[in-house]
């Protein structure tokens, strides 16, 4: 419980703890853009008060923190921060490290794709290929087509209602394995499952003896702007799907949150 004093001999309160600190209170300034008074914020930082009242008033001095009638605000500094970092790396090699922690967990490829300029296609942006001999082989640049693919199938559940339909209108689907959805029927169920579970599976249906697991990427206004997937010999990931679902969603959670967005996931429908 924070109290209104300091213990100078606290090791909690030793001088390299401050900036933990001051980043913990602007990320819960930055939660309430509306303001928070002193004592609250005390509470949800479980800091003294006397302590975060000095931190603020740096905070307040240096431009950072915005104070006014007992509510304190993120301030215009901390806002040219946060878009100076947004800008200081670009999708998707913001989000790499999430990758490669998932490359890591599930042993397999990830790879990262987004939509292509005519809206019917999948392209692949981020490719990190597993170390097993025997894995899928794909290359950054390459392109597939939507419905066949996990990638290119999440993407399109989550589009907007109008730029789904269109797609639906205009989309020729050719069978290129033995499992591959050829009619709108059978594209509209898949795709409503989909959007339900923030998940795409895909067995076979791009290229015979791979599978792949997809979910959605979201920007800051809870619009899809990207899918990450991993693939693998079909046989394989059926032996750990269990462990790469959870693993593939939670990841493109986290790459959701990287881009700026911070409401439910998936988002509610429109």
């Amino acid at each position: 419980m924070p109290t209104d004093e300091t213990d100078d001999n606290d090791p909690r309160n030793a001088a390299p703890r401050s900036p933990v600190r001051v980043m913990q209170i602007l990320h819960a300034l930055a939660r309430h853009p509306e303001g928070i008074g002193l004592g609250p914020l005390s509470q949800m930082l479980e800091l003294p008060k006397t302590t975060l009242f000095n931190l603020l008033r740096s905070l307040e001095s240096g431009g950072y923190v915005q104070s006014q009638g007992g509510q304190h605000r993120v301030g215009v500094e901390a806002i040219k921060l946060g878009v100076a970092l947004q800008h200081s790396q670009t999708f998707p090699e913001n989000v790499r490290p999430i990758c490669m922690r998932l490359g890591a967990e599930t042993g397999e490829t990830v790879m990262i794709g987004t939509l292509t300029d005519d809206g019917q296609e999948v392209y692949f942006l981020l490719v990190l290929e597993a170390q097993n001999p025997l894995r899928f082989n794909v290359r950054a640049g390459q392109r597939w087509p939507l419905y066949a693919s996990a990638l290119g199938q999440v993407l399109l559940a989550f589009l907007p209602a109008e730029r789904q339909k269109a797609y639906m209108q205009s989309v020729q689907m050719v069978r290129l394995t033995s499992t591959t959805l050829t009619t709108r029927k059978a594209l509209t169920a898949s795709l409503k499952q989909i959007r339900a579970e923030a998940m795409a599976t895909n067995v076979n249906g791009m290229i015979d003896g791979v599978m792949g697991v997809a979910a959605p990427i979201f920007d800051r206004d809870g619009q899809v702007t990207a899918a990450i997937a991993v693939t693998a010999p079909t046989a394989r990931m059926q032996q750990k799907l269990a462990q790469i679902e959870p693993l593939t969603r939670a990841a493109g959670e986290e790459m959701s949150q990287v881009l700026g967005y911070g409401g439910a996931y998936p988002p509610a429908p429109a």
